[in-house]
């Protein structure tokens, strides 16, 4: 929310059901996919420079924490000797580690890393590019799934449209296929969401 200069969010707790402004210390033009990760919810999101310039493109991770109720900027590693910046085009999960997806050899590629361990900015490590998705950072997000026995990447990619195919990548052989859904389509709209079990009804946490 924006108020004036004022940037925050509201938060709520299933134990008091009270909502309280929490302040917002980053200027961003742009929040995209969240996941929930060590109990914090992490973001890509677009921020706004020194000079006030709107980034185009998701350069950093954000993440808010539910115990302190604050948010922080996450570690990333440096961006390549031939980058500005990252461009990072996923967030996702893989073998219990945070794991981002990076453009690479000038944007035609997609790099996957890992952090091995959690907010250690030198724990960052590089498992594979996937050569030739030419992902455009602004219309397109790369989401990592998981991991399979034989070390295939299962993700997908969502489109300009929202469309979202689901793919997988073998690294031992260099190949992408698609998966195709039980109606024979290769393509369609979904989303995930996370939960958490409770008898608390969402009703009592409406704002009046």
């Amino acid at each position: 929310m924006n108020n004036s200069d004022d940037e925050f969010v509201i938060v709520t707790s299933l134990k008091d059901k009270k909502w309280r402004k929490v302040e917002f210390p980053y200027h961003i033009v742009l929040v995209c996919n969240g996941i929930t990760f060590h109990d914090r919810i992490h973001y890509r999101v677009c921020c706004v420079d020194d000079d006030n310039n709107g980034h185009e493109c998701c350069s950093e991770i954000i993440y808010f924490d539910p115990i302190t109720e604050e948010f922080h900027m996450f570690p990333l590693l440096e961006p390549k000797s031939d980058q500005v910046e990252n461009v990072i085009v996923g967030l996702g999960a893989l073998n219990e580690c945070l794991c981002i997806a990076r453009l690479d050899n000038d944007k035609r590629d997609v790099e996957i890393l890992v952090m091995k361990e959690y907010e250690v900015k030198e724990s960052w490590t590089s498992l594979f590019s996937i050569r030739n998705l030419e992902i455009d950072p602004c219309y397109r997000a790369l989401t990592p799934l998981f991991m399979t026995d034989n070390g295939e990447l299962i993700f997908t990619i969502k489109n300009i449209l929202d469309k979202i195919n689901i793919l997988v990548y073998d690294p031992k052989n260099d190949n992408i296929k698609d998966i195709q859904l039980a109606n024979g389509r290769k393509e369609r709209m979904w989303c995930t969401i996370c939960y958490v079990e409770c008898l608390i009804s969402p009703d009592e946490l409406l704002l009046e």
